[in-house]
């Protein structure tokens, strides 16, 4: 009877905290998931148009051949005209130069936004570069969701009580389990 009293707990108290208004589901897009090649000294460009806000950007790469390391940039495409003129520009998520790597950057505002993928540092070798390029849409990547306050509250209660429920079960049948080695030593058992 109390394993289903407790998962019957955990279960409400899931419910109570999990919901958030009827929002909508979260969407993972692909973009792009293939090889590409950048030759050496050289970039290679990939324009993200994202007509909503809160789009998480996620990006792996993986240099399948070719003995140079790439890094991936994240930059709205301002800042990335201005890289490619050598002015002052900002980058919103960048990987370190590697063979292998990731970014993962949500974008507040919608927007124009470009992947450049970097083959410029002492590279004497075209690198063949596995890209995958996902978007996670529909906010849900954006700012973390707060419950309001009863629903954390009770989440807190719950959790709490299961807490107590287990240590006082726990305590209990160590007590009757000492009891009944202290009921052996008498009768002379050990």
């Amino acid at each position: 009877m109390k394993g289903p009293a407790v998962a019957a707990l955990l279960l409400l108290g899931a419910g109570v905290c999990a919901g958030h208004g009827g929002a909508a589901q979260p969407r993972l897009e692909t973009v792009l998931d293939e090889t590409v090649g950048v030759g050496p000294g050289k970039i290679r460009t990939l324009d993200l148009p994202l007509d909503e806000p809160g789009v998480r950007v996620i990006v792996q790469f993986d240099v399948v051949r070719g003995l140079t390391g790439v890094r991936v940039l994240l930059m709205s495409i301002e800042d990335a005209e201005r890289w490619f003129a050598g002015r002052d520009h900002r980058v919103l998520a960048g990987s370190g130069f590697g063979f292998s790597g990731s970014l993962t950057r949500t974008l507040p505002e919608k927007g124009e936004y470009r992947l450049v993928l970097d083959n410029l540092s002492e590279s004497r070798a075209e690198a063949q570069v596995r890209l995958r390029v996902r978007l996670l849409r529909n906010g849900a990547s954006a700012l973390p969701y707060r419950p309001e306050r009863w629903r954390a509250q009770t989440l807190v209660w719950i959790t709490a009580g299961l807490f107590l429920s287990i240590l006082l079960f726990a305590g209990l049948r160590l007590k009757r389990a000492f009891e009944e080695r202290q009921d052996r030593l008498r009768a002379g058992y050990l």
